[in-house]
């Protein structure tokens, strides 16, 4: 049965409809999506049948591309083209809150606006199983590649997926020796949309995987107690600058977002008055612990904001 299955889709592969020009060829998003997926699999970043589209799958698609497609192809890498179409060849479905969606933009969204539209994408059941299976998948990244890139290797790409990722976090980062904007940042950009999605790695790390109130730390596997909370609500400013960041565990974000306490400009808690049985939950006047580089310590401006619009008053 795995055998037959297995034959389906190797065919199905071979029949992926893909955008074509008499200068160009055919387009290489299709293919290059299917490895890069297969590489986050084998890799252990994606691990359910609901594929979301992360700064990891953004980088893996990246590097595939900057691998085997010619510098001089005239094509655009951008992963939103086959995220949104590789439904038409009925290899997966778009989906958001667990129904099938259609994407129906005039305009080719950006990343940030399709991880609006969808949480993500879901193979048929079937095929889920054989990619979930290292001799399937091998065997199906291997034909891939030779059928659209000529046998062509990949070689060690997670290293570069790395270094991208880390690039993305050093800009991220960088934005702490710029000055701070207070108002709504919106920009579209691939690297953006990476950035956005690295900011609570970037925060948990400067503040060592602690909550700055308690220093708690506890974690299992990949889930940790501890989030990356934003001082100015991120819906509203859109702000991913490591000065608007604190790391708190799910306590003290909840309170902090609820506006239960907030900090001075001398980084000391502030109880609001309205809050009841709050001795064991947070400690008036206490100061927290501050980030490991102290260009990324909260800034007063944002501090100020979140007092007056966010704290609880008596």
């Amino acid at each position: 049965m795995a055998t037959v299955l297995l034959t389906k889709y190797v065919a199905l592969f071979e029949k992926l409809h893909r955008n074509k020009t008499k200068a160009k060829g055919a387009a290489p998003h299709k293919p290059i999506l299917l490895l890069a997926i297969l590489h986050e699999i084998e890799a252990g970043r994606i691990s359910s049948n609901l594929v979301p589209l992360t700064p990891e799958l953004v980088a893996t698609f990246k590097a595939l591309w900057n691998t085997l497609v010619p510098v001089d192809s005239g094509w655009n890498p951008r992963i939103t083209y086959p995220f949104r179409y590789l439904q038409q060849d009925g290899l997966w479905e778009l989906i958001k809150n667990d129904n099938a969606v259609t994407i129906q933009t005039a305009l080719e969204p950006t990343l940030n606006q399709l991880v609006s539209l969808c949480d993500g994408g879901r193979f048929p059941s079937e095929l889920w199983g054989l990619l979930s299976d290292s001799f399937a998948r091998s065997a199906l990244n291997t034909h891939l590649l030779s059928f659209y890139f000529s046998g062509n290797e990949t070689g060690i790409i997670e290293d570069q997926i790395n270094d991208y990722l880390m690039a993305q976090a050093d800009k991220l980062k960088a934005q702490a020796q710029a000055k701070f904007r207070a108002k709504k940042i919106v920009e579209t950009t691939e690297e953006y949309f990476v950035r956005n999605r690295l900011f609570p790695k970037v925060i948990k790390e400067l503040y060592s995987y602690s909550c700055c109130v308690c220093d708690i730390s506890a974690s299992i596997e990949n889930s940790s107690v501890i989030d990356a909370a934003h001082i100015l609500p991120f819906y509203e400013f859109h702000n991913d600058d490591p000065r608007n960041g604190l790391a708190l565990c799910k306590n003290h974000h909840w309170g902090f977002d609820i506006g239960a306490w907030s900090l001075t400009d001398e980084y000391t808690i502030v109880v609001a008055p309205k809050l009841k049985n709050d001795l064991v939950f947070i400690e008036h006047g206490k100061p927290i612990a501050m980030p490991k580089d102290e260009s990324c310590i909260p800034i007063p401006t944002a501090l100020q904001w979140h007092r007056e619009n966010i704290l609880k008053a008596g």
